[in-house]
């Protein structure tokens, strides 16, 4: 049997890491989607809600900053049931969630 290299433990252990790296984002991904509301119509109010207190919230206020972070993370979680937010070419105020249309 060969002796093993420092070089080649290294490189196998950078391996290992990479692969442990891509494996615990995995199992995170996975863990957020099972936390994911079941009913979309009432994550859209949330967000709503978050989306309101966002826009209309003091600029100085960290309430305002922690009410978009919430409605940020809101969006992604929609996009992950399928909803799009507007169409290409809509402007700001025309921009409506819906589910989003499947590319052919």
């Amino acid at each position: 049997m060969r002796p093993v290299s420092l070089q080649q433990s290294r490189l196998s252990l950078a391996i290992i890491a990479v692969l442990l790296f891509l494996s615990v984002g995995f199992l995170q991904a996975q863990a957020d989607q099972k936390h994911l509301p079941a009913d979309p119509p009432a994550l859209l109010d949330r967000w709503a809600d978050f989306n309101s207190k966002c826009r209309g919230g003091s600029g100085d206020d960290q309430k305002t900053w922690d009410a978009c972070d919430e409605r940020d993370k809101m969006t992604e979680q929609l996009k992950a049931h399928g909803w799009c937010y507007g169409e290409p070419g809509q402007f700001g105020y025309q921009m409506e969630w819906h589910p989003c249309k499947q590319a052919m």
